[in-house]
């Protein structure tokens, strides 16, 4: 943190860009904040400049989601050190560097948050500016505290090179802090039908609300069971849902489909992280798609190194493997590799010509494919980059936080089994022009409480799968450890049927046979990276690391 809060105190790396355009931006200059905020346009690149961080790939841009995410709906299948795969320890670099640029981004955001009183402007938009970095600083503590349990914390820039030795501030403390942010952050920034706000673009209201809601559901689960924030999380839910600002696209797979080519459906995706070099991006830096998706060596045809496959147990969740009626299945897990001639992915179009389709002794060689680069700008791809955007919130999930709040405060109401009940019948075609037999989406009539629970706990699992949100919503359910667990034993089903991609030492899956059975308690929580740990001695290594 030394070297982070020094580098930023002699210089804010400032990136020129406008609000309509955040995310595509470079380095310009190198300026003291003494000599820079003399202007409007100052202000707004210094909050561009801590908005791209996100872009970066341990932090939103791809590694992070397919690479450090230990959950039971997808696996990394690679026998590579990631934290994905446990077993990593302290030392490691990749621990450091995410921490480093989120404390990075927070440090661009206090030193915005100093300057801009002194910035002469309009004061509406000095307003929204600083709403957005209250935002984004809220929204990066909520992703540390997660991670790290108790962590530093510093609301106003470092001004002292040797103050480095701070003590992590525990886990209580710095939820309240997230939520002053973000509350105050609520009050000022836009609603989504201002233009560049929401979406691929900065925080909409309903952004913040989203956001809150997910911030309360988890301080309502472990750690801290604080089961007062189930009250908070509906309330900022149906905010959301009241706003009447935002739906459901009615075809599950066109929201990812958007994502590749640059549509912007704010009504369906609240909040999401900009790649596209259709929205003006002309240099894309992510990894969706990329790393994850159907493998492919074709780049015109939007490469993948296909390192992301998806579990036995999320395909069969979608229900009967050979007629089910859930269509986000084989979206999500896809049925299909491309055919391969002297070792090189024949694709060239999304034909069944093209596509070798597994068999049903095959459940661990698929793979996780919402994210596709071929539905993107062809032919102008390139190699190990991608344009595909990222879902930071869905409408979708924001439905379901509101189901699962208002079960655990009122059980299994009308307004409960509707939320849940628009999902699945999205999930299942039911939103498309001609559809019939609508409600055989439905879920049961006359569950109790708890039998609600375990099916909005299925339905997150189903809807939201490979989006990086199933490890917290394990954790916050107090179901984490054991989950994954269970997993072993599934992968080394020997009643199942014989697969050549799990449970041999040669197998993609075989990572869980040497991995899964070393977790434990302490993989609630990652270490504190060393490097950080030999700068601020005030700092304790969490237990078990």
């Amino acid at each position: 943190m030394k070297k982070i809060f020094t580098t930023s105190l002699i210089a804010l790396t400032l990136l020129c860009g406008s609000c309509k355009k955040i995310l595509d931006t470079k380095p310009q200059d190198f300026l003291s904040p003494d000599q820079y905020f003399a202007k409007p346009e100052d202000a707004t690149a210094a909050l561009g400049a801590a908005w791209q961080m996100l872009t970066k790939r341990e932090v939103l841009g791809g590694y992070y989601q397919f690479r450090y995410q230990t959950s039971d709906d997808c696996y990394t299948n690679l026998s590579a050190a990631f934290p994905a795969n446990l077993g990593l320890t302290a030392s490691d670099p990749q621990w450091a560097t995410r921490w480093n640029y989120m404390y990075q981004t927070i440090q661009y955001v206090n030193i915005l948050l100093a300057n801009l009183p002194r910035v002469p402007m309009d004061e509406t938009q000095r307003g929204i500016i600083k709403g957005e970095g209250l935002f984004l600083r809220g929204f990066i503590y909520y992703e540390l505290v997660k991670e790290w349990g108790p962590i530093p914390v510093r609301l106003t820039p470092s001004t002292d090179p040797t103050d480095v030795n701070l003590p992590a501030t525990p886990i209580k403390d710095v939820y309240a802090l997230i939520l002053k942010d973000l509350k105050d952050a609520e009050a000022l920034v836009p609603a989504a039908t201002v233009a560049n706000y929401g979406g691929a673009g900065y925080a909409s209201k309903s952004t913040v609300q989203a956001i809150l809601a997910r911030v309360c559901l988890t301080m309502a689960g472990f750690p801290l069971n604080d089961v007062s924030k189930y009250q908070d999380a509906k309330d900022w839910a149906q905010k959301v849902v009241d706003s009447k600002l935002h739906s459901l696209n009615t075809d599950f797979t066109q929201v990812f489909k958007n994502y590749a080519n640059g549509t912007i459906d704010k009504k369906e995706s609240i909040w999401e992280i900009d790649f596209n070099y259709v929205s003006g991006n002309s240099n894309p830096s992510g990894s969706i798609g990329y790393l994850d998706g159907i493998r492919n060596t074709n780049v015109a045809f939007g490469a993948s190194v296909g390192q992301y496959n998806v579990t036995r147990k999320l395909i069969l969740s979608y229900g009967s493997f050979t007629a089910t009626k859930d269509l986000r299945r084989d979206w999500t897990c896809t049925p299909f590799k491309w055919h391969v001639v002297n070792g090189t992915e024949q694709s060239d179009a999304d034909i069944d010509a093209n596509k070798v389709f597994f068999t049903s002794a095959q459940l661990y060689e698929r793979y996780f494919a919402k994210f596709r680069q071929y539905f993107g700008p062809l032919p102008a791809q390139v190699s190990s980059q991608s344009p595909v955007n990222w879902p930071v919130v869905r409408y979708s999930d924001v439905l379901l936080m509101l189901a699962e709040a208002e079960n655990y405060l009122n059980g299994p109401t009308a307004l409960a089994y509707s939320c849940i009940n628009q999902v699945r019948e999205r999930g299942w075609g039911k939103m498309q022009p001609g559809a019939t037999n609508i409600t055989e989406a439905d879920e049961p009539a006359g569950l109790s409480k708890a039998a609600f629970q375990a099916e909005l706990q299925n339905e997150r699992f189903r809807e939201l799968a490979g989006e990086a949100l199933r490890k917290n919503d394990l954790i916050r359910w107090g179901i984490f450890v054991p989950t994954i667990k269970a997993l072993l034993s599934d992968i080394t089903d020997t009643a199942a049927p014989a697969e050549t991609n799990r449970g041999t030492a040669s197998g993609s899956a075989y990572f869980a046979v040497l991995n899964l059975n070393k977790i434990t308690g302490r993989d609630l929580l990652w270490p504190y990276p060393t490097s950080e740990l030999q700068y601020n001695k005030a700092l304790k290594q969490n237990e078990g690391w």
